[in-house]
């Protein structure tokens, strides 16, 4: 039967499309009948089995392959085309690795966090009913809006990109300036300006090729501030001076203030609204359960000792082998990455995240022990579904770790040596002084005494004996081991310091703040064999496609692949339509 180009491109539900890969991954065709794809509707085949339409279809719907993502985007023959056969490729390399599982039902349970993969279905599904339950009324959203009408201001802001040089002679500031004044000629010439910064910068964000995302007028120095908001959309700055080196400011985008309004405002309300309906529902539903015995869940205390330790690894919460470490938890909550101190209001915000994710844990075990009859069977195909997807992924892997020669490993290790050394580590003083009556002159005094510092004209000592304040022994210390309490303009300082010496002063929480470096250990590489395992995974990482691809390739070689173009051109044009050219 045609189906229309049209319907092609819309969701397709994949609960069926996964009983054909289950089955057919079993089966096989006689492959002593030859194959008329153009009689048939076969798309693709191979020496044991061959694939129509109707299944490339169902696949279309759910697939990530960014061919297909363009096809649905865009639609079109010419971007259907590559879908297909990509598609094709992948849905036969499944069905081949599923034909070398002996038992399919117990290897699927067997995958690691098989039963992750259980409570998260049935919770899934189980918000899912309850969201479309919940009812939202346009005098509620009102009623939101209209108790603070501010927050729902947006100010104007730009989609910057960065490109930081620090100076490499501090007493010569104008070479950096020429250096950056070069590179935005390069730009104006037709340069690519993340390219330049992922060869040129010294900030962190080369590896993001410049960009820093949406910036407010509110999150910029006013200096910068005011240069990235004269820009028009595609300009790069001229270089701007800032502690320590030089920067190029380049604006991708920009968008508008928008003022407070209930239109503007209200899919933000209805969606917090929503949000909070949703949490009191899990919040009910789980208020007389309690963690299994051998889980980790913090009390308000430990988790605001860890919060304050800022270790973003560290594990906050595990239960049942779902767990969840402290970066996690504050992406999670909205409130940045750790290593910082948070208000009472952010720490607030932070623990009742905390409360919430330890209620999701234990209403999805509930629901394993206890399944509605209305989710059972929709949770076992999606775990099902999931657990498969899993399975081939893993053994996809295992292929490609085979691939892998440890002379080519070592090579790598050899090109990317900077990549693998020991972290920077400082040995460090701090000194604190809590604000007086004037804290602007007593700013303008500590910065005084650090030139004379630096000018060896006075001790610290000295200077804190005629100032005031304390010294804090940080001993050595790498920038993750900082503490929590040490703001991000601090540790961005102490990380692109070339040498040692004194901080510029900075202010927080009522206090003025100056370290002093004393010693240095600069990154050292580190041998192969302490990195060997993270060299294999950074290479399968940057060379994954190009593994894929050869690994690929051989296997549907071997089992005789073919793609049918002119068959799957004949079945999505009717021949009145046909161009005969159009596909060949």
């Amino acid at each position: 039967m045609m189906i229309l180009l049209s319907r092609r491109l819309r969701a397709v539900p994949s609960i069926l499309f996964l009983l054909a890969v289950v089955s057919l991954a079993c089966a096989s065709n006689d492959s002593s009948s030859p194959i008329d794809p153009a009689r048939a509707g076969v798309v693709a085949s191979w020496d044991s089995g061959s694939l129509g339409l109707e299944e490339i279809e169902q696949a279309l719907s759910t697939s990530v392959l960014e061919t297909c993502r363009k096809a649905r985007r865009q639609g079109g023959l010419e971007n259907l085309i590559p879908c297909y056969r990509e598609l094709s490729e992948a849905l036969v390399l499944e069905r081949l690795v599923l034909a070398d599982v002996a038992d399919l039902a117990e290897a699927t349970r067997r995958v690691e966090g098989f039963g992750q993969l259980e409570r998260e279905a049935l919770l899934g599904l189980f918000l899912s009913q309850v969201r479309t339950e919940i009812s939202i009324e346009p005098a509620e959203i009102e009623r939101h809006f209209e108790a603070d009408p501010e927050r729902f201001r947006q100010p104007r802001a730009v989609e910057l990109s960065t490109l930081f040089r620090r100076h490499e002679n501090p007493s010569q500031p104008e070479a950096t300036l020429a250096y950056l004044e070069d590179l935005k000629r390069r730009f104006e010439a037709g340069a690519s300006f993340s390219a330049l910064s992922r060869s040129h910068s010294h900030s962190e964000t080369r590896s993001r090729g410049g960009e820093v995302g949406s910036v407010s007028e509110f999150d910029l120095p006013p200096r910068l501030a005011q240069v990235a908001f004269s820009l028009e959309v595609g300009e790069v700055s001229d270089p701007v001076l800032v502690r320590n080196g030089a920067i190029l400011l380049h604006v991708r985008g920009a968008r508008a203030a928008v003022e407070p309004s209930l239109s503007s405002a209200e899919l933000e309300i209805r969606r917090e609204l929503l949000r909070e309906r949703i949490r009191s529902i899990v919040s009910e539903h789980t208020k007389d359960l309690t963690p299994p015995a051998g889980s980790t869940v913090l009390t308000s205390g430990e988790l605001s000792t860890a919060v304050e330790a800022g270790v973003p690894d560290r594990m906050v919460l595990e239960v049942e082998g779902d767990s969840l470490d402290l970066a996690a938890l504050h992406r999670l909550a909205g409130i940045g990455n750790p290593g910082r101190a948070l208000t009472e209001a952010q720490f607030g915000q932070l623990e009742a995240e905390y409360r919430h994710q330890i209620e999701r844990r234990l209403l999805g075990l509930e629901l394993v022990r206890s399944p509605p009859p209305d989710l059972s069977e929709a949770a076992f195909e999606r775990v099902r579904r999931n657990a498969i997807d899993r399975l081939v992924d893993d053994r996809v892997q295992e292929a490609l770790d085979l691939r892998l020669d440890e002379t080519v490993l070592q090579e790598y290790y050899a090109d990317n040596r900077l990549h693998y050394q020991s972290p920077l580590r400082l040995e460090l003083r701090l000194w604190s002084l809590p604000f007086g009556d004037d804290p602007p002159a007593q700013l303008r005094q500590m910065e005084q005494f650090r030139a004379d510092l630096i000018g060896h004209r006075r001790t610290l000592d000295e200077a804190v004996q005629r100032l005031g304040g304390v010294v804090r022994e940080l001993g050595w210390r790498t920038i993750q081991e900082l503490p929590s309490d040490i703001p991000p303009k601090a540790r961005t300082y102490l990380a692109e310091a070339a040498s040692t010496g004194y901080s510029v002063p900075y202010q927080q929480a009522e206090e003025l703040h100056l370290f002093v470096i004393d010693a240095r250990q600069d990154p050292l590489p580190l041998p192969y064999g302490e990195v060997k395992e993270e060299v294999r995974s950074d290479y399968l990482r940057r060379f994954h496609h190009q593994l894929y691809r050869e690994m690929l390739d051989e296997r549907l070689a071997a089992r005789s692949f073919q793609f049918h173009e002119t068959a799957l051109h004949d079945l999505l044009i009717p021949s009145g339509d046909r161009d005969p050219t159009a596909v060949r």
